[in-house]
């Protein structure tokens, strides 16, 4: 694992079950975007951790008629 690879890995563990935003990461890190993509692209491929896309809950509002 290279050291900027430990590096995300490290924050990404210190968030546990939480999680941790890209955005987040970058700030942390100070890594350029596309380093920080192959990075965490690898870390995925070698099943250290797992992508897990943002599910914006839509509050559903039904008119009552």
């Amino acid at each position: 694992m290279s050291p900027d690879e430990e590096m995300l890995y490290g924050y990404i563990q210190d968030a546990a079950r939480e999680g941790i935003w890209t955005r987040t990461l970058k700030m942390k890190s100070n890594l350029h975007n596309t380093t920080m993509s192959k990075c965490l692209k690898t870390l995925e491929n070698k099943r250290f951790i797992k992508a897990i896309q943002s599910v914006k809950v839509i509050d559903s509002h039904i008119p009552s008629v």
